[in-house]
């Protein structure tokens, strides 16, 4: 029993080492990152993907769907032998009816998952209808400064 917590801790460590988090990209802020030359990578916006654009001249392919993209490097087979992407390009997303700018490397690695953040004043947007039903449930407190009571104890009237 007492070498079952460490020998767990040690397989969750070298589990956990191995996964990797989804990249979360910022808005109108040019961004490195890296895509898989051999598989298919997925962008996931917040809200709806309007347009991807990008160089087909050098190897990439992408479509999107409702709030995805799907971006893939073509492979080049050159007589039973492949030829993977590797020149970096530029691929600007349109979500939100904003522009994401991402600086690709296409490399040999799995899959990427890419999640771009939403631009920064849509959080307050989204949060409207709460701020607004929280200041109207404070205004009678702010007003005078002094919390109003609206019923009395009838002893002390």
């Amino acid at each position: 029993m007492r070498y079952f917590v460490p020998l767990t801790a040690a397989l969750l460590a070298m589990v956990a080492g191995n996964c990797q988090a989804d990249t979360v990209i910022s808005a109108e802020i040019p961004t490195a990152v890296e895509l898989s030359n051999m598989d298919i990578n997925r962008i996931v916006c917040s809200g709806p993907m309007t347009d991807l654009i990008f160089s087909q001249e050098k190897g990439m392919t992408g479509h999107f769907s409702g709030n995805n993209a799907f971006i893939k490097f073509k492979i080049e087979d050159m007589g039973g032998e492949y030829i993977y992407a590797d020149e970096q390009s530029e691929l600007f997303v349109v979500c939100n009816n904003t522009v994401y700018t991402l600086i690709v490397t296409p490399t040999d690695i799995p899959s990427v998952t890419i999640r771009l953040a939403s631009p920064k004043g849509d959080s307050f947007r989204k949060n409207m209808p709460i701020i607004k039903i929280c200041l109207w449930r404070n205004r009678p407190c702010r007003s005078s400064g002094k919390p109003i009571m609206k019923h009395t104890h009838p002893v002390t009237g």
